[in-house]
């Protein structure tokens, strides 16, 4: 007949090294098992927050796509009202998506058409802030330097002259950019410094006609 099998105490297996360390590694794994697991659900967790939160964003672009399409067929289309309206809508309930901070740049060139100086300078500089949409960026520089004159800031504007032809996106955009800082460079009977804007265009082949005819006007300021 089989013996009982004999228990071992807590007392025995401080006497004897092997159990001890037996019983001590044992604990360890059940200790790291139960971290293992807090570990393993705070990454489901997270994956499924993260889902979620990406799902929604998802959602928001596609619905803020979706207004800003209809905002530039208006603005197309001569109906600036309904693209204001649309523009407005969203900045207002889609602000954090890259439609929502492209928006800005086009409310704020409309308020600069329609004259109110105030708002067409905070969208214009919430709008380049939001440092994307490149092929915007110049222009919205050019709209802040006009506004700058304005406001009698000459600093800035050369500031903002300097940084339209900085982000321009091709070599005639460049060209058309700098003969707007030798605009300026004339208004500020900054002579050379104009100069320096108009020889090189004056000199570039196969230009647009405009943009000659431009040079040439300004180059005939330069000996006034």
């Amino acid at each position: 007949m089989l013996k009982p099998r004999k228990k071992i105490t807590r007392k025995e297996i401080k006497k004897d090294p092997v159990l001890e360390r037996v019983a001590n590694t044992y604990s360890f794994i059940q200790d790291r098992q139960k971290i293992l697991v807090q570990i393993g659900i705070g990454i489901a967790i997270g994956f499924i927050l993260f889902n979620i939160w990406n799902n929604h964003a998802q959602k928001k672009d596609e619905e803020s796509s979706y207004i800003f399409t209809k905002a530039l067929i208006a603005w197309q289309t001569g109906d600036v009202d309904n693209a204001q309206f649309h523009f407005e809508s969203l900045v207002d309930e889609f602000g954090g998506t890259d439609n929502g901070k492209i928006a800005r740049y086009w409310l704020g060139l409309i308020s600069y058409n329609t004259g109110d100086s105030e708002s067409s300078d905070e969208y214009l500089k919430q709008f380049v802030k939001f440092g994307k949409a490149d092929i915007l960026l110049p222009n919205a520089y050019r709209l802040l330097a006009n506004l700058s004159i304005n406001d009698e800031n000459y600093e800035k504007a050369h500031t903002y002259f300097k940084k339209a032809i900085k982000y321009s996106m091709g070599e005639i955009e460049e060209m058309n950019h700098k003969l707007n800082l030798a605009e300026f460079y004339l208004i500020q009977e900054r002579v050379e410094e104009a100069k320096a804007m108009i020889l090189p265009i004056l000199d570039t082949k196969d230009i647009s006609s405009s943009l000659k005819t431009r040079a040439e006007e300004l180059s005939g300021r330069l000996q006034s």
